[in-house]
């Protein structure tokens, strides 16, 4: 092996160890950091609304607050593998999920402000899903690496497949009433 064949062969593996790095370590720790700084501006948000008079408190209130506290003390407790374990875990039990407290006692203004902040901690919650693990890039990857090569209409019913938003959807309905490591989650109706 030559000086120039060796310093390529560096190059060449730095170059992947770089892309490594990033692509499964700063780009996911980037992730997790926005995603916890959403869920607490969110969580004071809706807070401020309640304190100031421009939303009352509510169940449905309440439980939004409930799961943006616990998105944001505890963002490490909300990644693809939870999420998708806990899809697993309902597809196999034929477990429809949790009836989301209605908003119905809440005026129209209310109902759009708490809506409005409902879909940014979904939205947030997806982005960490997706972008806030390894694991979340390595399935980004092999969904798009799959969608540009053809297969076959043969379907495996072993694992049951969903969109980052309905895993979202369905740990966060979850969330608020589990238990996380042995702590019940605090809410305000308390």
């Amino acid at each position: 092996m030559t000086g120039a064949e060796l310093i390529r062969f560096a190059t060449l593996v730095a170059v992947a160890v770089g892309v490594w790095l990033t692509l499964f370590y700063l780009f996911p720790l980037n992730a997790r950091a926005r995603f916890q700084y959403r869920a607490t501006v969110l969580r004071d948000t809706c807070l401020d609304a309640v304190l100031d008079g421009r939303l009352r408190h509510t169940p449905s209130v309440d439980s939004f607050l409930v799961r943006a506290d616990a998105m944001a003390t505890r963002p490490e407790f909300f990644t693809l593998t939870r999420a998708w374990a806990l899809h697993q875990a309902m597809a196999e039990l034929r477990c429809d999920g949790v009836e989301a407290p209605t908003d119905a006692s809440l005026k129209p203004e209310e109902r759009q402000l708490l809506r409005r902040l409902e879909d940014k901690l979904l939205q947030a919650f997806v982005e960490r899903l997706v972008r806030g693990s390894s694991f979340g890039w390595l399935w980004w990857l092999t969904s798009t690496l799959f969608r540009l090569v053809p297969r076959s209409k043969q379907r495996s019913t072993a694992v049951s497949e969903a969109s980052p938003k309905h895993l979202a959807e369905e740990y966060s309905a979850m969330s608020e009433r589990v238990p996380i490591k042995g702590h019940r989650l605090v809410s305000l109706s308390q």
